[in-house]
């Protein structure tokens, strides 16, 4: 709005110093001057109504293109501002995805052996004696952990808690249950007192 405004602006300007270039030319011609300066004084108010014109028209193309090339300038800064966030993003990116590739083998194998834990169950430790799950239960780090080790033997479901150090691992539990002979033999893996209680 404020563009055509400056625009109606100078076209008003520069039409009234038309007009009143006219205006003195006719007024020049109609006088009652010699003719040699009648015409010359004609020529002159011409001349300087024309420059005149030509400086408006200069100052306003100016104008124009500096406000032009200000937004324009505003523009491509913000573009640059984004594209260096973008580039920012583009490198954190491009370094997690690195990370997540590195990682992916560990996590695998984990998964790997979670699967193969998982699968494990319901374990037969002999016939008439299995063990249906081992669960951690409680963990008191640089402690002790407390295992809750569900099963069957002889056609009865049994259950049993026991405490062991905290750094044992399901597999390991899982592997020290399977060399028992009944599910009094887990009794005998509680380590409470043998731990050092406060």
């Amino acid at each position: 709005m404020k563009k055509n405004a400056e625009t109606a602006t100078a076209v008003i300007v520069i039409s009234a110093i038309l007009l009143l270039t006219v205006t003195a030319e006719t007024a020049i011609l109609l006088s009652g001057i010699w003719t040699r300066e009648k015409y010359t004084l004609a020529f002159l108010v011409l001349a300087a109504g024309i420059a005149l014109v030509y400086l408006l028209f200069k100052a306003f193309e100016e104008k124009t293109l500096k406000k032009g090339y200000d937004k324009a300038s505003e523009e491509i800064s913000l573009l640059e501002r984004q594209a260096d966030e973008l580039n920012r993003a583009l490198k954190i990116s491009e370094h997690n995805l690195k990370t997540l590739k590195e990682t992916e083998p560990e996590y695998k194998r984990k998964s790997e052996v979670l699967e193969s834990y998982r699968n494990s169950f319901p374990c037969l430790v002999q016939p008439g004696y299995t063990v249906f799950n081992v669960i951690r239960t409680e963990v008191m780090p640089d402690k002790y952990s407390r295992w809750l080790i569900v099963g069957e033997f002889g056609d009865e479901l049994w259950k049993t808690t026991i405490i062991r150090r905290d750094m044992q691992t399901y597999g390991e539990m899982l592997t020290l249950i399977s060399k028992t002979e009944t599910p009094d033999g887990i009794t005998e893996l509680n380590e409470q007192n043998a731990l050092p209680w406060e």
